[in-house]
């Protein structure tokens, strides 16, 4: 396992961006009730600290809502980003600078131990002194439903940029819907002889200006059950001391997979494209991770070209250094396109769906990770993060 340093600022708290001179069905479990106790709260007036913090995408947070001390017990745990509350108390907030309202949550010190699987419509925040990660949080696409604040097959939210477009019809063929783009391209739909779905293109910011999720792919033409990929979603730690993701930690943000070619009183149809990968956002002073992050690319559907065929669903973005497959057909000329992955070498990006009669979907590219402050990690990345100065 190769080791990264990140040293993306000074140890000065402003240059962090945080303010010391001023005064990321299936099965999801239900959401738990708020298990906050007064007795675990701090007086804010004993906080050593100054009288604002502020995280990137968010305004100067007062110090007086850094004081709840909680922990994210063994097990599973549903998030919804959509509305306030819930097992992380959270709080619908304005983004800095524009973009979509986050869901956020405050804390003195957070200890996640139990794995967090999210979803809704906008990206998820943790603010507090101390992040501790040693459990999951599962911010990814599945098929067509996104992950927190990803972009959603179909929908016009213009925000998440670099969606795939659907593929076109004809008397005799379809071509494949394009996967969708994030940090890194997607890939064409089968063109199948006709105009293929576009591949959603890569955004030119690397750094996150914006806390966004991944965008969907483009949808086969012909029947109302293609449905795309969705986009992964986006997850920000923001801690004013440290964060710490151990060894069993993680953050899985990867999109969803295209679903195959179905069957309807139109005839067969082409394969959707895969969403791309969401957004990972980590800062504080310093920290350690010794855990995964990963914004993966879903993999294409498979097109159909046989009543007696099946055109299979592409693979959701993996959790691990490694590509989503394109689902397979009888013909390799209709497989579904690969979703993008760094490989622990080189980044793969994601390929075309299979060009005959009924084209594959494409690929969807990677998302987006970036690290702010001084880390030491040997965990594992994909794609590779970006560092700020």
């Amino acid at each position: 396992m190769r080791q990264f340093v990140f040293v993306t600022c000074s140890l000065a708290l402003t240059a962090c961006s945080f303010d010391a001179s001023s005064g990321p069905s299936d099965g999801r479990a239900g959401d738990a009730p708020s298990p906050f106790d007064s007795s675990t709260m701090r007086d804010a007036a004993l906080v050593d600290a100054p009288a604002l913090f502020t995280p990137t995408h968010l305004a100067a947070v007062p110090m007086a809502k850094l004081v709840q001390t909680f922990e994210v017990p063994a097990g599973s745990h549903d998030i919804d980003t959509s509305s306030a509350g819930g097992l992380l108390n959270l709080e619908i907030v304005a983004q800095a600078g524009g973009g979509a309202p986050l869901a956020v949550a405050y804390f003195d010190e957070v200890t996640i131990t139990g794995d967090l699987f999210v979803h809704g419509t906008r990206p998820l925040v943790i603010v507090a002194n101390k992040i501790t990660l040693n459990g999951t949080i599962d911010a990814s696409a599945f098929g067509g439903e996104p992950g927190p604040g990803g972009s959603k097959p179909g929908s016009t939210d213009a925000g998440n940029g670099g969606k795939g477009t659907s593929g076109a019809g004809s008397s005799t063929s379809d071509s494949g819907g394009g996967g969708g783009g994030f940090g890194s391209p997607g890939g064409a739909g089968g063109a199948a002889g006709l105009t293929a779905g576009a591949a959603g293109v890569a955004d030119a910011l690397p750094n996150l200006p914006r806390l966004r999720g991944g965008a969907a792919g483009g949808a086969a033409p012909r029947c109302a059950s293609a449905i795309a990929g969705a986009g992964g979603g986006a997850v920000q730690l923001s801690a004013r001391i440290s964060v710490a993701i151990s060894g069993a930690g993680a953050i899985h943000a990867g999109g969803g997979g295209g679903t195959g070619g179905g069957s309807c009183s139109g005839g067969l149809d082409a394969g959707s494209g895969g969403g791309s990968g969401g957004a990972i956002y980590i800062e504080a002073p310093t920290g350690s991770i010794a855990g995964g992050l990963w914004a993966n690319g879903g993999a294409g559907g498979a097109g159909r070209e046989f009543a007696n065929d099946m055109g299979l669903n592409g693979a959701n973005g993996a959790a691990a250094l490694t590509i989503a497959l394109g689902a397979s057909s009888t013909s390799n000329n209709r497989d579904g396109g690969n979703g993008a992955a760094f490989n622990g070498e080189t980044l793969v990006n994601a390929t075309a769906g299979g060009p005959t009669t009924n084209g594959g979907g494409g690929g969807g590219g990677v998302g987006r990770i970036v690290i702010r402050g001084t880390f030491i990690s040997a965990g594992s990345f994909s794609p590779l993060p970006a560092s700020l100065p």
